[in-house]
């Protein structure tokens, strides 16, 4: 782990090299003011690890991780355990938000007001997609080295399936074809569920319960895949969650008697 002030966290913005900054304070201390750009993954959270590891899969891609201010303990504590999972490329930006602020930057914050929290403020947008030509075995080890159960597969930057470990499972290696010889199109789900950047969090919850998925490919409004977003990317407000739980309820009930 080291240690950036504000000069070197705006020099690494600046720069080309893919980069993630994380902020680890609570959902509403996020709402009300972060870094723009940056995500959300409360270091309170039970499973801070897991959220992290699905929203910045690659441990070796930069990593700067802030709360709100030098005397805030919760960014140096987050980099101990994100270096002891195995991300190797930490960085703590001790300033935080206070300092942030200070150098006259504009935070931007999110409304309390579900209506407005967009999909494209939580979707996760580093992702890995594959076209359709690729061979299962091509893949499957995409999958394992980026540690996701599922990718989109795409022609011309626009989704036009998806595949799962699950679908690889079922309908290549049950079906005994053989990995480096069948096409990722030929098992992939042609019918895939996607939503727009600019839809709000009711509609996607709404979407999940009625499509029973989990995951959805994020598009613009010229149909390119611009995201993913999960179920642990709809945090908020007590209302979206207890949307949220009922929809994954019903999901539940649906697939054990299917």
């Amino acid at each position: 782990m080291r240690t950036i002030n504000h000069d070197q966290l705006q020099q690494m913005i600046d720069e080309t090299k893919p980069l993630t900054i994380l902020n680890v304070l609570s959902t509403k201390q996020f709402r009300a003011g972060h870094i723009t750009g940056s995500i959300n993954v409360p270091l309170s959270s039970p499973e801070f690890v897991k959220l992290v590891e699905e929203r910045v899969p690659n441990k070796s891609e930069q990593l700067v991780v802030y709360c709100a201010s030098k005397t805030c303990d919760a960014s140096p504590k987050a980099s101990k355990i994100l270096e002891k999972n195995g991300y190797t490329n930490i960085y703590d930006f001790e300033g935080g938000i206070k300092e942030w602020h200070k150098y006259g930057h504009s935070m931007t914050s999110l409304n309390d007001n579900e209506h407005e929290l967009k999909v494209k403020d939580v979707m996760s947008s580093d992702i890995i997609y594959a076209i359709p030509d690729l061979s299962v075995e091509n893949v499957s080890l995409m999958m394992k080295t980026k540690g996701v159960g599922i990718i989109p597969i795409v022609k011309n930057r626009e989704p036009i399936g998806v595949v799962t470990d699950r679908d690889i499972v079922i309908r290549c290696l049950a079906e005994n074809k053989v990995a480096t010889q069948c096409k990722i199109s030929e098992i992939m789900s042609k019918n895939v569920v996607v939503c727009k950047e600019n839809d709000s969090l009711e509609e996607i919850i709404n979407k999940i319960s009625e499509k029973r998925v989990q995951r959805l490919p994020v598009i613009n409004d010229r149909k390119h895949l611009v995201g993913m977003v999960s179920v642990n990317d709809l945090g908020g407000s007590k209302k979206i969650m207890n949307q949220l739980s009922a929809a994954l309820s019903r999901i539940s009930l649906e697939r054990q008697s299917a």
